[in-house]
């Protein structure tokens, strides 16, 4: 029965479905990860730590936009099967990650030790060495990252889960090992958490070497002419990615400094409950945007069309699995947690909202991105980048919203973009039917 199910649908959405089956394995192994790092932290040292890795994932997009830039310009060459340029793109990109990613470490090791960390955490802790390591790791697991990009030029999305559930299950192993020699270190779980990663990322990387040739990473295949391609679109992914990190990443920074880390923790796991019901439907969506760069080059219309409003209809089916999160929530994060938390009257149905306009947007996005017609998204995110925080503090401290007024702020912005980008990429696929009809006369 499987075997005929999978028989009867294409190569993107066997992919889609393998993703969305692995992900209630990660969240499983999350269900267990949460609660132990609460017990070995405590509330207050959790919330500094769900703050500092906050803070240590804008590293980990700061790629200038090389990573998405690779993932189209090599899903192409690929389709094309021209694999020494292939190889060179992917050569190019490691070589100007590395010297990226140097100079992120020297920044941030600088900013560490001069400036006053503690005030911005809004904490007494010793907070220096766990942010020191965390981004010690980060800037490495900065360019071992890209084996995700190779992989989902290969049309293997699957993998990448996979690898995560791993580096879960190293950190669940590690913290059980921390709770028996120690309690309460903050430099243990940062050292611990970098280390799981770049195990698992370097085990990806070695076995995509070892299959394929045209990956084994060279210095001799850096191409200076490969950087203008890579970055022709790479730098469009880099300015959409940054004000997103600030609409998604900022609200643990704003809440712990107005409100402090017991606050942090509250939202923190409302958020990650959510998310995780989000995260099946992103692990789902992930190959469409390779796909669809294959299918741009192939000039497959009718193949984006037909995955556009599949998608659609996806995001809606999800949407009621968070309703019904929204409802039942308080008794499960109980369950979940073990230990009452005190929730703002409010955030709960406010987070709801916002992941299920954030589920309309990505299944829109991530077509979009694969088609690499990106000006709309760049002009929005910029915006939000801009208005996101000043908005998020009048709303929290002059309208006296509080916490809810910082996620009120997020829900506005993604209520305008679940109206832009549906009609952004409606106008994307009339003008690539446009122009293979315009391809077609020519031809005749």
């Amino acid at each position: 029965m499987i075997k005929r199910f999978l028989s009867k649908i294409d190569s993107t959405q066997k992919s889609g479905i393998i993703n969305l089956l692995l992900k209630p394995l990660s969240m499983l192994l999350s269900f267990f990860y949460m609660p132990l790092l609460i017990s070995y932290l405590g509330i207050e040292k959790y919330g500094l730590w769900a703050t500092i890795l906050t803070v240590i994932s804008w590293i980990n997009y700061c790629d200038i936009g090389v990573g998405q830039g690779l993932r189209n310009l090599l899903t192409i060459e690929l389709t094309k099967k021209i694999y020494e340029q292939a190889r060179s793109s992917i050569s190019t990109a490691y070589v100007i990650l590395s010297i990226v990613s140097f100079v992120f470490l020297v920044i941030s090791v600088i900013v560490i030790c001069c400036f006053d960390i503690n005030k911005l955490f809004n904490t007494s802790l010793a907070i220096k060495l766990p942010l020191l390591a965390s981004c010690f790791f980060v800037c490495i697991n900065f360019i071992l990252a890209l084996s995700n990009m190779i992989l989902y030029s290969l049309q293997l999305s699957e993998i990448v889960p996979i690898r995560n559930c791993i580096a879960q299950l190293i950190n669940i192993v590690g913290i059980k090992i921390l709770s028996i020699y120690s309690t309460e270190n903050l430099l243990y779980v940062s050292i611990l958490f970098g280390l799981s990663t770049s195990i698992t990322y370097l085990s990806s990387t070695f076995n995509l070497i070892r299959r394929y040739k045209f990956i084994r990473i060279s210095v001799s295949y850096f191409d200076s002419q490969k950087i203008k391609e890579i970055s022709n679109i790479g730098i469009k992914f880099f300015l959409i990615q940054i004000p997103l990190i600030v609409l998604m990443a900022i609200d643990n920074i704003l809440i712990t400094n107005q409100y402090g880390s017991s606050i942090t923790t509250s939202y923190s796991v409302v958020n990650s409950a959510f998310s995780a019901v989000y995260a099946l439907l992103a692990a789902f969506i992930v190959p469409y945007w390779s796909q669809t760069t294959t299918a741009v080059t192939q000039k497959n219309i009718g193949w984006i069309k037909q995955a556009a409003i599949k998608l659609n209809i996806v995001a809606i089916v999800f949407s009621v699995f968070l309703i019904a999160l929204a409802v039942f929530f308080e008794p499960l994060a109980k369950f979940w947690v073990g230990k009452d938390l005190i929730y703002p009257t409010g955030l709960i149905p406010l987070v709801c909202c916002f992941y299920i306009l954030l589920s309309i947007i990505s299944v829109n996005v991530q077509i979009i991105n694969g088609t690499g017609y990106l000006n709309i998204q760049v002009v929005m995110n910029i915006l939000m980048g801009i208005f996101y925080i000043p908005l998020a503090v009048y709303l929290s401290k002059d309208c006296g919203y509080g916490v809810i007024g910082i996620k009120m702020a997020g829900v506005i912005f993604k209520f305008l973009a679940v109206v832009i980008y549906p009609l952004n990429l409606f106008f994307i696929i009339k003008k690539l039917e446009r122009e293979r009809k315009n391809e077609n006369l020519f031809s005749v």
